[in-house]
């Protein structure tokens, strides 16, 4: 205190106040974003007065209520000539203090930053460490899973081809119902219309029942176009003439036959038959 003690006694009046202003002034703008830092600086410089107060009071005694007033002024002064200097040094303070905090902030960022770095590290290792160990686990299983990768192939495959001869069965049985019928058609077609013919096949010879079912269907279908062939007894021609005309319109009736297959057999049984009833016409009109 005998620093500000002394300015207080030695000063004049008007110099005493003057460098409280300058003091103040300069000190001012250092809290002036701080109201924290200026309520506690008026709070330090009220104590420094009181404390003023109470040297002067223990060194002197009371006094006079003169000495009592000069003394109240004096105590304010003292107060004052602080105030801007702990503004000032308690700014000061307050920006290491902040910069300390950001410092140690920083630090522990980066700790944090090492920190989970780490961690990330050691995942990572981890991680890499899993690959390998799959990748080995992968590498020994490998003959395995070609084994059965072949085994499942060649299952599919032989499915393929089962289903695939299952189905030329199934074709092959209806195929031959429908050639058989179609040379057929014209002696059984009164009695065995081709729509009965159809839904029989549909029914009884589709894809969805078994080829060897299939296979038994279609025996037992030929042998119904079999029977219904040894009842039927087309009306004979009575001439060469009749029988000619038979056979074109016959041999014309074919050409709507989609089928090239088909329609070539039908020829065949066709000329067959021509031939057939031709021998029988020239030994009735034998003389």
């Amino acid at each position: 205190m005998s620093p500000i003690t002394t300015i207080i006694e030695h000063s004049d009046f008007y110099t005493l106040i003057i460098l409280i202003v300058l003091l103040n002034l300069v000190g001012s703008p250092f809290v002036a974003r701080a109201p924290e830092l200026h309520n506690l600086g008026l709070r330090i410089a009220a104590g420094v007065g009181l404390l003023y107060a109470g040297m002067i009071i223990a060194e002197r005694g009371l006094g006079t209520a003169p000495e009592i007033t000069a003394l109240v002024l004096r105590s304010l002064a003292a107060g004052g000539v602080v105030l801007g200097p702990a503004w000032i040094v308690l700014s000061v303070f307050a920006y290491f203090r902040d910069h300390l905090r950001r410092m140690s902030d920083a630090s522990g960022a980066r700790a944090d930053a090492r920190r989970r770095e780490r961690v990330r590290r050691k995942e990572e290792a981890k991680e890499q460490e899993r690959r390998r160990w799959a990748d080995k686990e992968w590498e020994h299983t490998r003959p395995e899973r070609e084994r059965a990768e072949r085994e499942a192939t060649e299952r599919r495959q032989r499915e393929t081809e089962q289903k695939g001869r299952d189905q030329r069965r199934r074709a092959d049985a209806r195929a031959t119902c429908e050639f058989e019928y179609a040379i057929n058609a014209p002696e059984i077609g009164g009695r065995f219309p081709k729509s009965e013919f159809d839904a029989f096949v549909n029914r009884y010879c589709s894809d969805q029942q078994q080829p060897e079912e299939v296979e038994q269907r279609a025996q037992q279908l030929l042998g119904i176009i079999e029977q219904h062939l040894n009842r039927s007894v087309p009306p004979r021609p009575k001439s060469l003439g009749e029988l000619a005309a038979w056979f074109e319109k016959q041999r014309a009736d074919l050409t709507l036959i989609s089928d090239e297959q088909t329609r070539r057999l039908m020829l065949i049984k066709l000329k067959e038959r021509y031939d057939e009833l031709s021998s029988q016409l020239l030994e009735d009109l034998a003389p």
